[in-house]
């Protein structure tokens, strides 16, 4: 799929597993922003409140971390094939 058809599968997928972990509706759910561009719950329901969240795609697919009580954080990279792999794996 393409980057924006991921990034919204992504953020359904992210508010109906979010939803059935806090016991609301997902349609309930509402989001803020952080100052570092990372969105968050905002804590108007004591069900909401600590649960913390990270979400990452690439190449299509989809990794969603969850928390409660504590930050969490995802990275999903491709793996991609290198003629150079020795190289690589020498320097590091």
């Amino acid at each position: 799929p393409g980057t924006r058809a991921q990034f919204e599968a992504g953020r359904g997928a992210l508010r109906l597993w979010l939803g059935g972990i806090v016991g609301m509706d997902p349609c309930r759910l509402r989001f803020r922003v952080g100052p570092h561009g990372k969105p968050d719950l905002i804590p108007d329901s004591t069900r909401a409140a600590d649960w913390r969240f990270n979400l990452a795609h690439s190449g299509g697919r989809i990794l969603i971390a969850v928390a409660r009580g504590r930050e969490v954080g995802v990275d999903l990279e491709p793996v991609r094939p290198t003629r150079t792999l020795l190289r690589v794996a020498e320097r590091w």
